[in-house]
């Protein structure tokens, strides 16, 4: 009877064991999130840290669909005399992110997202993944900055402190002012040599004061709404929290009393991701999209990894991971987008021509290999 015992005990042992080795396996083949590094943080951050809390909320949110902001930037430079509610009334019939369409206003933010694609890029996929992280490091970079005496009070924006966190607020509610400054001064002499943030210096005659080394261009006027009805920042517990109605749109004059605003935490909208690769393996199953399909369309684009970037100057390396050709599907899809007169007139047939007899010639000269790159976004240049 004991050795009986004895034996069902020894099968038993044996059977979990068969059965936890594929548990473990499979366990070890799960895909890993590569995190991007407080360096790297850092330095795609810097640039954008400072500009009020409620543009920064924008502009991260619409980072994480990179092909609508392109779509944006080329529609408002060819609408850019619309004004008032007839920018309203066209942007209401673009299919955009709310996020995206409140950015049409700001141009320069616009024009600085779409000629950085890769910086873009890595600034949705950071948000997307580590959103804690990106606001932590938002505050820290803010905490220097005020440390360095460069944020305070001005007339264009304020700047309170709340339970520790540094928020930043239009000092009119509708009136937002970008803020203009170099990364590598005003928060102090710039800790990590290598990677460098770059300075987005905007066009001649933009900046109209300047505080200390912070300076501001000329106001953009927003709705009322923008001032309290778009959400807020929850810097302690890591959420966004915004507008449950966000297809109002946030640029018209609408009254909406605080009181009856309700929030919900944000989140992220795949069906305007239009396509674009997600950086990694575990996001992508995330939101859904099939890794194969995926892998399949960007080895039909005919791109090749990319893993890192320069910047001026080009002996300086960069360290923002791009998933294979994450950057150039974005160009790639506008191109395929332009051809379909996705833009009502933008790009003409001469153009589409042109690229596709260089596609051609490329494709021929060099058959086993596909065209790389993006044809804009070079970290470092200056306007």
């Amino acid at each position: 009877m004991k050795t009986e015992k004895g034996f069902r005990r020894i099968l038993i042992c044996l059977l979990i064991l068969a059965l936890a080795a594929p548990l473990s396996g499979l366990a070890q083949d799960q895909p890993t999130v590569r995190q991007f590094s407080q360096e790297e943080l850092d330095q795609m951050l810097a640039p954008i840290a400072l500009y009020p809390d409620s543009l920064l909320a924008q502009i991260l949110m619409a980072a994480t669909y990179p092909l609508e902001v392109v779509q944006a930037d080329r529609w408002a430079k060819v609408n850019r005399n619309l004004t008032g509610d007839q920018l309203n009334n066209a942007l209401d019939q673009q299919d955009w992110d709310p996020s995206v369409k409140a950015l049409v206003p700001f141009q320069q933010v616009l024009s600085m997202m779409d000629e950085r694609l890769e910086w873009m890029q890595s600034l949705g996929d950071a948000f997307l993944d580590q959103q804690g992280e990106v606001m932590d490091t938002v505050q820290r970079l803010r905490a220097k900055a005020q440390a360095a005496g460069n944020l305070k009070d001005t007339e264009e924006e304020s700047v309170t402190a709340e339970d520790g966190d540094i928020e930043i607020e239009p000092a009119q509610p509708d009136v937002v002012y970008v803020p203009v400054y170099d990364p590598t001064e005003i928060y102090g002499p710039w800790w990590y040599p290598a990677f460098p943030p770059f300075f987005f210096l905007p066009s001649s005659g933009m900046v109209i004061g300047f505080h200390g080394r912070m300076g501001f261009g000329r106001g953009i006027g927003v709705g009322r709404s923008w001032g309290h009805a778009w959400g807020h920042w929850d810097w302690r517990n890591h959420h966004l929290n915004v507008n449950t109605d966000r297809h109002i749109n946030i640029n018209r004059n609408i009254d909406i009393a605080a009181t009856n605003i309700q929030t919900t935490r944000w989140q992220h909208d795949a069906s305007h991701r239009k396509g674009i690769s997600y950086r990694n393996e575990a996001t992508r199953q995330r939101y859904g999209q099939l890794a194969k399909g995926a892998e399949t369309r960007r080895d039909f684009r005919g791109f090749e990894p990319q893993t890192r970037y320069q910047q001026a100057p080009v002996t300086t390396r960069q360290s923002f991971e791009q998933p294979r050709g994450t950057a150039g599907s974005v160009q790639k899809s506008l191109d395929l987008s332009k051809n379909k007169s996705a833009f009502g007139g933008v790009g003409r047939g001469s153009d589409a021509r042109m690229q596709s007899n260089r596609g051609f010639q490329s494709r021929q000269s060099m058959p086993s290999r596909g065209t790389s790159g993006v044809s804009r976004g070079n970290v470092g240049r200056r306007r």
